[in-house]
């Protein structure tokens, strides 16, 4: 099946030995038990309503669930040069998302937070910026350029602060 030896330099095999499999196993774990749970809530009263099948809700859930988890191992066994070159770019598209909000963003119980694209399914921006932000901070902060440890505190409060005036 795979053979994760030391001889073996493949993407997936350098992953695997360096990754914590305690905590690999406990997200997969939780989410095995969303997914349950997901099951087990499904209502046939609620799909009744929306005219939808029964385990419309699940089967989202779980099409969801897959989707993210492709999403996860793509990104970890990708090298960590190449997700610092992107980190940047990624967060700059997803601030222009987050701005995008404000004028073409779907209303939603009163708030524009949602957007909704004819190729994606309706989403959230700011769940995109969230990750990308706690990653870039903690770049910039542990970054061993020659600014000042002040100075890069100030910078990461200035984009926190222009994300909440986006928000």
């Amino acid at each position: 099946m795979f053979n994760f030896s030391r001889d073996n330099t493949g993407k997936i095999a350098k992953w695997w030995r360096t990754t914590d499999k305690q905590i690999l196993f406990s997200i997969i774990f939780l989410i095995l038990l969303g997914v349950f749970f997901s099951f087990s809530s499904t209502s046939s009263v609620a799909g009744e309503k929306l005219n939808k099948e029964t385990y419309f809700f699940f089967i989202k859930h779980l099409i969801f669930v897959i989707i993210s988890l492709v999403i996860l191992f793509t990104i970890a066994i990708q090298d960590k040069n190449n997700l610092e070159k992107i980190l940047l770019p990624l967060f700059i598209i997803s601030i222009l998302f987050l701005f995008f909000t404000l004028v073409i963003g779907v209303e939603v119980k009163g708030s524009r937070r949602w957007i909704d694209l004819p190729f994606f399914p309706r989403f959230q921006p700011v769940e995109i910026v969230k990750p990308l932000f706690i990653i870039l901070i903690s770049k910039i902060i542990v970054s061993k350029s020659k600014l000042n440890i002040y100075f890069r505190y100030l910078f990461t409060l200035f984009i926190l602060s222009f994300i909440v005036i986006l928000l």
